[in-house]
């Protein structure tokens, strides 16, 4: 098997890892608005109030240079936001409080772009009543969240809190977390490393092989 042949082929395997671990958003919206907030609170796997500490593209970097490694390769590139396919923001919160879902003082919550993705349009350094889910119906799967919730900035969420706060409170468990990269960028570029050392080794053995023959 050929260099390129191998780079291809861990490529793409790469690819179908980050496919089914993160599949990428549907492109249009189409929703029923939300219920009133104990309806949507029993709907939701996680409702909590935080302050956003950061917003992360998942589309860069790690996906953007998944496409242009396919685009080398003379392939049709799969994440390229002109191909019709978004992947969506990550957003990073600070928990205030919680009362369903979520046990620490910090959580990554996924959303769409907000072109038809049906994204919510978070502000860093925004106080926001959040609820979300596990998406495709997965338990521990992702936190994610759209404009089809009741979501709200605190200012605009009194209705809710009112019923929010008749519930019993959640512990919170102390948390950190590192945000300036996607979901899984550790995993990938781990992946490219090992590729790479990978193809180095091997081409490193070929050369011997037809040294010593």
């Amino acid at each position: 098997m050929t260099t390129s042949k191998i780079v291809r082929f861990i490529v793409s395997m790469s690819l179908i890892m980050v496919i089914f671990a993160h599949p990428a958003s549907a492109s249009a919206c189409s929703c029923i608005g939300p219920g009133l907030p104990d309806q949507e609170f029993q709907k939701s796997n996680a409702v909590f109030t935080g302050k956003v500490l950061g917003i992360v593209d998942e589309y860069v970097p790690v996906y953007s240079a998944l496409d242009r490694i396919l685009v080398v390769m003379g392939e049709q590139p799969y994440f390229w936001i002109q191909a019709g396919r978004y992947v969506g923001y990550r957003v990073h919160f600070r928990v205030h409080n919680s009362w369903k879902g979520v046990e620490e003082t910090t959580v990554l919550v996924d959303t769409g772009y907000g072109m038809g993705d049906c994204g919510y349009p978070f502000a860093v350094s925004s106080d926001y009543l959040v609820y979300a889910s596990h998406p495709y119906g997965i338990p521990d799967n992702y936190w994610v969240t759209s404009t089809c919730s009741r979501n709200a900035e605190i200012s605009a969420a009194g209705t809710d809190l009112r019923y929010l706060n008749t519930l019993p409170l959640l512990p919170l468990r102390s948390s950190i977390q590192i945000f300036g990269l996607p979901a899984g960028v550790v995993m990938l570029w781990a992946v490219f490393f090992l590729t790479a050392v990978g193809v180095f080794v091997y081409r490193q053995g070929q050369q011997s092989f037809r040294s010593e023959g």
